[in-house]
């Protein structure tokens, strides 16, 4: 048969079919059941035969005509991941400088309100829109991203599950502006611009032919992998500057203590009461810094129509912070290790033993790398204390940007899984000055939004002070939410504008898990050929190399068997020459029965025809009657017993 007859897939529904083998079912002879089974086979290969000749059209259509799908480009990048600039100020010739216009002697000075139109500018914005807004959206360039949120993201080291800790996580700004200018790139190559143009716009020409593959895509996500920063956050209020102690244990070396410091401040962190500590002087450790500013008060237009005190913030970068359970001393630590004021002369204070990490405890992810930003007021004889602290952790992954504006109108960055290696990170005390576009040691200016939000909810808890028992829970909804917000953004504006440091990569560098290639990419949808795109595809390539198989053998069977092919035509003819001879004797009234009347077909041995009679012997004849019949000089058919 061929192909073309198998692909008649009704043919498979005629009941003749299946009962043109007369007797198979009675049949006891050895012979008869091996034959039996070659009926048995010769069915299951004609079904099997008929429904790849059915397949194989919309195969070949599967795999010659494109499909719309997603590819990935190669990676494109010549630097590696060196670390985060965290640790140092910011330097002159880094991002963030050049970025924030400022000069090599002010970043050295420690002088930042050179950033305030560029970086003060988008800390007002973002903190005004996450007051106003709950998604809290801000914007780097042309992009716009906001803070991500992940739970107990790490089954060992720091961040265990029984801590129920929540990371803030903060895109880095390097790495979106590098895909802002990378989302330009591709809009001037939408536009068809010149090589003039690409230079004034983009820079060097050498980058052009990377950007000009991503111009044959119907739609386009632009990938970018590097670091993120997040933090373990909390807030905590005195209303009584006596909760506030401070141990001058030696020069350079001094405790800090907050009672009452409560975990719960936050959703999705572990509760519980205690008095922290933390390091602060080079003594203890030369990571351990401090910076200071102020911002002025507000004036009071509303009740005292006076100029509201101003307000001091220490900022400290601690190695790390001890924790006392309900602000019970351990029994082996004398009273007066952690007096206010100076250590008595002589008493035994094991300090190493305070600070030494239980990583048993609920709170070893906040014992190391602290980062506190202390906010003081005070009025006559009456002040207020808040601190807002974090510990970073520094985490990689892969910045998307959806190309398209009908997608992605706001062109809002998407940050995939972060992975399970993140490391806490010390922060220098200068990016939160940088954070605030402040001067070190200077009086800030109320008039950007963020100072002046942050002065009127410090005279909030200053009035809420002056009265009798004061307490958080007296807070309004809005004073509480705005002091949540004001944590939230000052801390994530300051994990976003931290420079990155990379070295030149070549063909021989190798990457790690924490020292990664850092590259480009996209994920273009186009129309493309692939056998292995989809399902579909993989079916297709599946019933073509089947077919070809099939279509091998039947070659190679040919050669082995090397009897001549008969056409439709002839089997017509022979068959219509063919003169019965009793053949159908008691069938004739049903179909079924002459269905089961078997033939075979052999060569005319002579130039008359042969028949098959109605007892299965040969009869010589000449054509017309007497001895069967059969297309003389060619083919016969000859009935075979059944």
């Amino acid at each position: 048969m061929t192909p073309f007859e198998f692909s008649r897939l009704p043919a498979l529904f005629d009941v003749l079919l299946w009962k043109i083998a007369p007797g198979l079912g009675e049949a006891r002879s050895k012979s008869a059941r091996i034959y039996r089974r070659r009926i048995y086979l010769l069915l299951l290969l004609i079904i099997s035969l008929c429904a790849l000749c059915n397949l194989m059209g919309p195969a070949t259509a599967v795999l010659v005509l494109p499909t719309l799908q997603w590819i990935d480009t190669a990676n494109v990048g010549n630097s590696s991941f060196v670390g985060m600039n965290a640790a140092n100020p910011p330097q002159a010739g880094n991002w963030f400088i050049q970025t924030s216009n400022c000069t090599a002697n002010e970043a050295q000075t420690f002088n930042y309100s050179c950033a305030a139109p560029t970086f003060g500018s988008a800390l007002d914005v973002w903190l005004e829109s996450i007051r106003n807004t709950a998604p809290g959206v801000t914007q780097q360039d042309q992009l716009t991203f906001n803070i991500n949120t992940t739970y107990s993201i790490s089954t060992d080291g720091p961040l265990t599950a029984r801590y129920n800790s929540s990371l803030y996580w903060a895109p880095n700004r390097e790495i979106l502006s590098n895909l802002s200018a990378d989302f330009l790139a591709v809009g001037l190559l939408s536009l068809g611009v010149d090589e003039k143009t690409w230079e004034q716009n983009v820079g060097s020409l050498d980058s052009y032919n990377s950007y000009a593959e991503y111009n044959s895509s119907l739609n386009l996500a632009i990938l970018r992998n590097g670091p993120i920063l997040g933090a373990i956050v909390n807030n905590w209020i005195s209303f009584d500057n006596a909760s506030v102690t401070v141990v001058e244990v030696a020069p350079n070396q001094q405790i800090r203590c907050y009672d009452s410091y409560n975990l719960d401040s936050f959703d999705g962190t572990s509760s519980g009461n205690y008095t922290k500590c933390i390091q602060t002087g080079t003594g203890w450790s030369p990571s351990n810094k401090m910076s200071n500013f102020s911002v002025a008060g507000t004036y009071d237009y509303a009740t005292t129509r006076v100029v509201r005190p101003d307000t001091q913030i220490s900022i400290f970068s601690s190695e790390k912070a001890a924790f006392l359970e309900n602000g019970v001393l351990p029994d082996w630590l004398p009273g007066d290790c952690l007096r206010n004021g100076t250590v008595p002369t002589g008493t035994n204070c094991d300090y190493n033993r305070l600070f030494t990490m239980d990583h048993s405890s609920p709170v070893a992810n906040r014992s190391s790398n602290v980062n506190t930003m202390e906010m003081t007021t005070r009025q006559n004889t009456t002040s207020v204390t808040a601190a807002i602290d974090f510990i970073a952790f520094l985490g990689f992954t892969t910045y998307t940007l959806d190309a398209s504006p009908i997608t992605n109108p706001s062109q809002v960055i998407q940050t995939e899984d972060i992975d399970n290696t993140q490391t806490s990170i010390t922060i220098d005390p200068s990016w939160m000055l940088a954070d605030f576009s402040a001067d070190a040691g200077s009086i800030q200016s109320p008039d950007h939004s963020t100072s002046q939000q942050l002065s009127n909810l410090m005279n909030t808890f200053l009035s809420l002070a002056q009265q009798p028992n004061p307490s958080t829970d007296s807070l309004s909804d809005t004073d509480q939410n705005n002091y949540y917000y004001l944590t939230m953004i000052s801390i994530a504006q300051t994990l976003s504008i931290i420079d990155i440091n990379t070295s030149p990569s070549t063909s021989s560098s190798t990457t790690t898990q924490t020292h990664p290639l850092l590259h480009r990419s996209a994920r273009m949808n186009v129309w493309a050929y692939s056998a292995s795109s989809s399902r579909t595809a993989i079916l297709g390539t599946i019933v073509a190399i089947i077919g070809i198989v099939v279509t091998l053998i039947q070659f190679v069977m040919s050669l082995w068997d090397k009897r001549p092919f008969r056409s439709s035509t002839q089997l017509l003819v022979a068959a219509l020459e063919h003169v019965p001879r009793d053949e159908f004797r008691g069938r004739q009234t049903s179909e079924e029965g002459v269905a089961r009347v078997r033939f075979h077909v052999r060569e005319a041995l002579e130039g008359v025809g042969f028949g098959g009679g109605g007892d299965g012997k040969e009869r010589e004849g000449d054509g017309d009657g007497d001895g069967g019949g059969g297309l003389v000089g060619r083919i016969r058919f000859q009935r075979t017993e059944g």
